[in-house]
């Protein structure tokens, strides 16, 4: 048996088959457009915008005051930061300069962004980096018609293992089949971690390598107490 030592992010210990989760992790290409194509390229973007905002906002509503009450304050940030015309007009603006694609301007803008937090000194503030990528991975998926990972159609109960959680993903779990949570990465302060005490979903996270060493079906002890 292998064991493998992280950071206790939410109390409690499960027992369960896991649950390995890849990683949504977009590579977008520099692919330049003709002038003719900037006013499309826009409008992809606002549209994706448009679609994300909708998902958050009933992900937001379907959270009860007392136990989702966290969770709906995590999404209304997520909501204010989509909102942001600021940050609209950076990406069409990179698209009208830059003849770019809607969704090399997305990734660019909001990886730009997320890289001025993971070089604060404050772990709090780093640990926000995980939220910007969580909105681009969501941007993205409505521009590239991808389908983002969910474990919403569970029938047994399992242990999520998975590189890094965002908070949103985290939130769609369905708490009577998902056991406990474990991931390579994050922090007592991020969102992710939130979401999981919100729960009441053990969680174990910086654990490096895990999602390398356990194979889907492996029977797993997550130590939400101790680590």
């Amino acid at each position: 048996m292998e064991i493998k030592k992280g950071i206790a992010v939410s109390p409690g210990i499960s027992i369960a088959r896991s649950l390995v989760i890849d990683a949504e992790d977009y590579r977008i290409p520099r692919r330049e457009i003709k002038p003719a194509q900037r006013m499309t390229e826009i409008q992809r973007a606002r549209n994706a915008f448009k679609n994300a905002i909708g998902e958050l906002t009933q992900l937001e509503a379907a959270q009860d005051e007392t136990e989702g009450g966290k969770i709906k304050d995590i999404f209304a940030v997520h909501l204010r930061f989509l909102h942001d015309r600021s940050l609209r007009k950076r990406i069409t603006d990179l698209v009208q300069s830059d003849l770019v694609t809607a969704e090399y301007a997305v990734s660019a803008t909001l990886r730009e962004i997320a890289s001025h937090f993971t070089k604060e000194k404050d772990a709090y503030m780093r640990e926000r980096a995980a939220d910007i990528y969580d909105m681009e991975r969501r941007l993205l998926k409505h521009l590239l018609g991808g389908k983002r990972e969910d474990v919403e159609h569970l029938t047994e109960e399992v242990a999520v293992v998975v590189r890094e959680l965002s908070p949103t993903q985290t939130a769609g779990f369905n708490k009577k089949f998902v056991k406990g949570i474990a991931s390579d990465a994050g922090g007592r302060t991020s969102h992710a971690a939130i979401v999981a005490r919100s729960l009441g979903i053990p969680a174990v996270v910086a654990l490096e390598d895990l999602t390398e060493s356990v194979r889907g079906g492996d029977t797993v002890i997550i130590d939400g107490n101790r680590g």
